[in-house]
Parts: C-alpha cells; sequence; structure tokens
C-alpha cells in the first residue's frame, strides 16, 4: 500500500465478513510489518554472507552443539581435508571422526569458559592418511534462541612448522652450498 508521503508500506491484513447495520460488511484490520520484512530482508542477506564465507573457506569450519560437542555443520574444506562429508558428521564429535589429543575438547572449553573465546590452540590431526599440526580457533554464539554453538576454524600448520624447523636448523645441517668456483683471469698487455 502506498502512504500519503509517497513511501510504500506491507500490511498484514485479516479480513472477515460482518454484519454491519443489517447489511453484509467486511471488517478489516491492518498492521503495518514494514520494519519487519526490512528486517526480515537483512536477516537474510547476512544469512547468505555467512553461509557464503562458512562454505568457501580454505580453512575447515565446523559448527557444533556447545553442550555435547556433536557437529552440525561442517565446510567444504573440512570435507577435502577430512574426507567426511556435512552428512558424515552430523550429530557425531569430531573425536569419534579423527585421531586427535582426546584431551582438545576439554582444553577448548576450558579456554572459552575463561576468555569467550579460544585462540591458537595447536594439536596434531590426523586426516587422509595424514598427521599434521592444526591450530584451531573457538568462539562462541547463540545463533538460536536458547541454544549455544561453537564455531571451530582450523587451519593446518605442519608447512608452516616446517619452514621453523628450517630456518632454526644450525649452517652445518643445512644444504649443502655450492663449490666455489675460482676465476682465472688472464692479462695480456
Amino acid at each position: 500500500m502506498q502512504a500519503k508521503d509517497g513511501s510504500w508500506i506491507t500490511l498484514d491484513v485479516k479480513t472477515k465478513l460482518i454484519e454491519y447495520q443489517g447489511q453484509p460488511a467486511f471488517l478489516n484490520i491492518s498492521r503495518d510489518i514494514t520494519q519487519g520484512k526490512i528486517a526480515q530482508k537483512k536477516l537474510e542477506e547476512s544469512e547468505e554472507k555467512f553461509l557464503k564465507a562458512f562454505h568457501n573457506s580454505p580453512n575447515i569450519i565446523g559448527l557444533s552443539d556447545v553442550e555435547t560437542g556433536e557437529y552440525l555443520e561442517v565446510n567444504q574444506a573440512f570435507t577435502a581435508k577430512t574426507g567426511y562429508t556435512p552428512d558424515d558428521v552430523k550429530g557425531k564429535k569430531i573425536v569419534d571422526l579423527l585421531q586427535m589429543d582426546p584431551d582438545f575438547r576439554e582444553k577448548a572449553m576450558a579456554q572459552l569458559m575463561q576468555n569467550g573465546c579460544v585462540r591458537d590452540l595447536e594439536t596434531v590431526l590426523y586426516t587422509n592418511d595424514q598427521v599434521s599440526p592444526w591450530r584451531f580457533d573457538v568462539s562462541g554464539s547463540d545463533y538460536h534462541p536458547g541454544k549455544q554453538y561453537n564455531l571451530t576454524t582450523g587451519i593446518d600448520i605442519g608447512p608452516i612448522k616446517q619452514a621453523e624447523r628450517e630456518l632454526i636448523q644450525p649452517k652445518n645441517c643445512r644444504r649443502k652450498q655450492p663449490p666455489e668456483i675460482q676465476l682465472f683471469i688472464q692479462y695480456e698487455p
């Protein structure tokens, strides 16, 4: 409906057939729901952006129940690194799917309760027949009223650890340098 000022508003209209002064009539009750519709559209756009970032991230990401540790959703990178699809993971705990430190969840939850988030918690993870150190971040949130979830992101830091080891190796353990080349220059006046 167009308002007097020319703007458009969205109405929720309820209509009922009644009798008025002995004649059939319609009783209309209208409620302006424009702001609610605007808020709903913004929420849908925000959710769409979140889902794109969630599923397209190169880091593994999982959404799990705070109380049980069971996964609700994982992204494409999780599937690529572990071989487990979102359907394989739903309702299961990470420690039940992958070999890792069995105390990892307790360590992460202790930090989460103390600090409100977890940053740079490292553990060894066995994925797709590979053993590699991983670094995890965890944040807790209310994604649904009355229910808390953890959003966990992880990155394989094996290549970083390897580069660090190479940087701190003593010089005599590093790759051999090429032999010295001697130049002989002959000068004839």
